[in-house]
């Protein structure tokens, strides 16, 4: 999800693991519904 909303926080690590494709698809629906307003630093 960070990676999705301009955050480069690279692959997940272990414990940790990718999201399936079906929970993929989950996250970015959901992110669709919600303003993420942050400044990013260059």
């Amino acid at each position: 999800a960070l990676n999705q909303v301009g955050f480069r926080v690279g692959p997940t690590r272990l414990p940790l693991t990718p999201p399936d494709e079906k929970a993929a698809a989950l996250i970015s629906e959901t992110l669709k519904n919600y303003k993420i307003d942050l400044p990013l630093a260059e």
